[in-house]
């Protein structure tokens, strides 16, 4: 069993137990010896979530986002994106990504133009204000 198997096999058992803190560590390896593989960010992204990391988790799922485009994976990367959104709608640049993703699958409709990016922007300003955020 190669290196790699054996830390997918590991991570997976721990994943399975609720053991978050040994899956990470399994998955951090997993991501040292296969840095280019999607789903290991997006697993990584998960055990942060369950930890209530929501940033750091974000942070993996944009680099999974990157990864799944450039492997021609849009569908992966939508829903990447999407759920990003859900977590933190004021990251724009995973909107902007997630237009371009649908306007490159010819889904014109959902993408964005410059006029609907500019209202979405000053949206999340005025959201952020009424709450007291910067």
């Amino acid at each position: 069993m190669s290196k790699l198997s054996a830390h997918q096999r590991k991570a997976r058992e721990l994943l399975q137990q609720g053991e978050w803190n040994a899956a990470l560590l399994e998955l951090q390896r997993i991501a040292a010896l296969d840095p280019n593989n999607p789903a290991v960010h997006n697993s990584i992204g998960d055990v942060h979530l369950r930890k209530d990391d929501v940033a750091t988790a974000c942070e993996h799922f944009e680099t999974a986002i990157s990864l799944y485009a450039s492997l021609g994976l849009h569908n992966n990367a939508v829903a990447l994106c999407r759920k990003v959104i859900r977590l933190g709608p004021e990251r724009l640049e995973v909107r902007f990504q997630l237009a371009r993703l649908r306007m490159e699958q010819g889904l014109r409709a959902e993408g964005v133009t410059p006029d609907t990016w500019d209202r979405e922007a000053a949206g999340i300003r005025v959201r952020r204000e009424r709450v007291g955020g910067a």
